[in-house]
């Protein structure tokens, strides 16, 4: 979520972050704010996740104005892991973010291209 925050505020205005909150386990607003996360929060978002066929975290994906996909992590080639010892899922998230946060910065880059040659 670091990097998405870093996402937002290098693109200001032309991206908008929604935190689509499912399988809530906790506080997600409290969440958001005590990380100092400036995303929009959708609540009991399990609609939304399913409409995207999203059924775990974390789900990230990258809409146009029209809701067509353009990114989609579950899309993108396995990332190479280090070797030796075994690490949780949100280590492993962790440990990937950097090159997740590249791919979504490409396809922002993309749209934002696509939109300005019109």
């Amino acid at each position: 979520m670091p990097h998405l925050q870093s996402i937002r505020l290098e693109y200001g205005q032309e991206v908008e972050i929604l935190a689509v909150s499912i399988m809530e386990d906790g506080d997600p607003t409290a969440f958001l704010t005590d990380n100092g996360y400036d995303f929009v929060l959708l609540l009991n978002g399990d609609e939304v996740a399913a409409t995207y066929g999203i059924r775990g975290t974390p789900g990230l994906m990258v809409l146009d104005r029209d809701r067509r996909v353009h990114f989609d992590l579950r899309e993108l080639p396995p990332f190479a892991m280090p070797s030796g010892g075994s690490l949780g899922h949100r280590k492993k998230a962790a440990y990937q973010a950097p090159y997740w946060a590249a791919e979504v910065r490409k396809s922002i880059d993309a749209l934002l291209t696509a939109r300005s040659a019109r």
